[in-house]
């Protein structure tokens, strides 16, 4: 697993979770979408070793909708 940063002044969304990397090294899976970030420099590897295990991470301040759908009911 890559630990990267943010580039300078950038908060790059994650992968498949409502959070953003930013100046703090996060533990990344090996995939295109981290790897395309690389490429295009919106996210540096971080100084330092990777670790085995994911950093917890922050999530990004948006309402919790979940919390007032009734279970058993599905939108169709």
């Amino acid at each position: 697993m890559p630990r990267v940063i943010a580039n300078e002044g950038l908060k790059v969304p994650l992968e498949k979770q409502r959070a953003f990397i930013g100046s703090e090294p996060v533990d990344v899976p090996d995939s295109i979408y981290y790897r395309r970030r690389l490429e295009t420099r919106e996210l540096v590897l971080a100084p330092g070793k990777a670790t085995s295990k994911p950093v917890a991470l922050t999530p990004a301040s948006e309402p919790d909708t979940t919390a007032n759908s009734k279970s058993g009911s599905a939108a169709k």
